[in-house]
């Protein structure tokens, strides 16, 4: 969901996910080798709804860790 939203709303900004191969094997990116996450801060531009952003980033959050909203595979992907 995060990166199909980043992908139309921000479509400049580079967004490289991991990807499974076609046995479900993890085929990990370039970030997983650069040790961090890159800040996208300054190809996305200006956030003017910067509290709304959080609040949402939270629930999002919140939703995925959850019971209701959490798949039993997610904490072998982390």
């Amino acid at each position: 969901m995060l990166h199909n939203f980043l992908r139309i709303r921000h479509p400049g900004v580079p967004v490289n996910v991991d990807q499974e191969d076609r046995n479900h094997a993890l085929v990990p990116e370039v970030w997983r080798e650069e040790g961090r996450l890159v800040d996208a801060g300054g190809h996305a531009g200006r956030n003017v709804d910067h509290n709304f952003g959080q609040q949402q980033r939270n629930y999002l959050k919140e939703y995925f860790m959850s019971e209701a909203g959490s798949v039993p595979w997610q904490e072998q992907m982390i």
